[in-house]
């Protein structure tokens, strides 16, 4: 599990000089969840077009 102090310091970085490069990036604080399991943990991938 996630700490609540892990996600305020993914907050304090996003709010300092530090990270005055990055733009437009999910930054997912969950311990390498999403990275662990399937794409079901966004829904799914959509089916493939039939012809």
């Amino acid at each position: 599990m996630v700490e609540p102090i892990e996600v305020a310091q993914a907050i304090a970085w996003l709010l300092s000089p530090q990270s005055s490069g990055v733009t437009g990036i999910n930054l997912p604080v969950d311990a390498g969840y999403i990275a662990g399991t399937t794409w079901a943990a966004y829904g799914g991938l959509p089916e493939a077009p039939r012809s």
